[in-house]
């Protein structure tokens, strides 16, 4: 019975995060203007059960990762996932995102 109550709970836990995508609050909103197209129209878009993965689109829906939470999660919400460079999704880097990331969460800047 205690296997079979373990293996329902790894279970529900695994349908409960995995592939599910997490937009962020505002998916125009990004460094500045306000006038960033989605994550979707690039091609990118935030994935994860925590919503911190910037990955191609088409992956976003299948791709599955631990449920945890961690302060520097936050710092992302207003974060541009969209082409980089280099051809790869990935969050583009602002000095916003930077300090926030340095300090361990949005809570933490300048304290």
């Amino acid at each position: 019975m205690r296997t079979f109550l373990l293996s329902l709970l790894v279970s529900l836990s695994l349908v409960a995060c995995g592939g599910k995508s997490n937009p962020p609050a505002d998916p125009g909103a990004g460094a500045g203007t306000g006038t960033e197209e989605p994550a979707e129209a690039k091609g990118c878009a935030t994935a994860g059960c925590s919503g911190v993965e910037c990955v191609e689109a088409d992956a976003a829906e299948s791709l599955m990762t631990t449920c945890e939470y961690l302060d520097v999660y936050g710092c992302y919400d207003g974060a541009t996932c969209e082409r980089q460079a280099d051809g790869q999704c990935g969050w583009t880097q602002t000095d916003q995102l930077a300090a926030c990331l340095e300090a361990g969460g949005p809570d933490l800047v300048g304290g």
